[in-house]
């Protein structure tokens, strides 16, 4: 797999995304599991790439807060819920979920 900078979640320009089949996927139209699992695993996967690549600084612990906090799975039914709300269903990805959270994890970890 090969990330660059503006794929990662937690990107602060204008994002690019990862066009992995994987995260392109209509997220609601997964079972509630596996948009678990996926969304746990790109946080893993982006949030690691940052630390090895320098992108955190001296803030790796902050980062992992991050990580753990788009990983919550009550943060990600959070989301669901707004995106149904929103009556967004058959628009959002399994990749927006994930910068939606990563964006809100910027402002709910101190």
């Amino acid at each position: 797999m090969t990330i660059s900078e503006e794929q990662t979640i937690w990107f602060p320009g204008i994002y690019g995304g990862r066009t992995d089949e994987v995260y392109t996927q209509v997220a609601t139209h997964l079972n509630f599991e596996d948009l678990v699992r996926l969304v746990q695993t790109r946080t893993q996967e982006d949030g690691e790439w940052c630390i090895a690549n320098g992108f955190v600084g001296n803030n790796e612990d902050k980062m992992r807060r991050m990580m753990a906090w788009v990983s919550d799975e009550t943060n990600i039914r959070q989301c669901v819920e707004h995106i149904h709300k929103s009556e967004l269903d058959h628009v959002r990805t399994v990749d927006w979920i994930c910068r939606d959270l990563a964006n809100g994890s910027k402002w709910g970890v101190s």
